[in-house]
């Protein structure tokens, strides 16, 4: 497992992000239920060259709130944008999975680090906005269906 911490600037606010990767490997799984347990948001990731990987979306998205609550932030953050030819996964069904299971959806590249930052702001100023206003995350989270091929936040 790695852990950081991330400051980030949201609208004037700064906010503290307390990142930990737990590679989501099976074996870490008892483990990584202590670290999401009073977490405000998390971040599944998937590999878009995986289709394994995309299939087990679902299930850590449910141990998730089964153990931080539903109403933690969730967004599904989509890897390796950059290899579009090895790409298993399609858009619009990653795209109703994040929609049916209430979570915002990204795409990025760790190789090349596109989308990341965007997708860790994104995540940021929604964790900030409900925060700064005490306001109860949404039970549901209206998401619009992507304009262009590639998602983005």
């Amino acid at each position: 497992m790695d852990y950081q911490t991330l400051e980030v600037q949201v609208g004037g606010v700064l906010a503290v992000l307390h990142l930990w990767d737990t590679a989501g490997q099976e074996r870490f799984r008892s483990i990584t239920k202590q670290y999401y347990r009073k977490a405000d948001g998390v971040v599944v990731m998937y590999d878009l060259t995986n289709e394994q990987s995309f299939l087990n979306v679902v299930d850590w998205i449910t141990s998730v709130k089964e153990t931080a609550g539903e109403d933690v932030i969730v967004m599904v953050l989509g890897n390796k944008e950059d290899l579009q030819a090895d790409q298993h996964i399609d858009e619009s069904v990653a795209y109703r999975l994040a929609k049916d299971n209430n979570c915002f959806i990204c795409q990025c590249s760790a190789a090349t680090g596109s989308g990341v930052q965007e997708a860790i702001l994104h995540l940021a100023a929604v964790l900030t906005t409900l925060q700064e206003h005490d306001i109860i995350a949404p039970t549901a989270i209206t998401l619009q269906e992507p304009l262009k091929k590639k998602m983005c936040c």
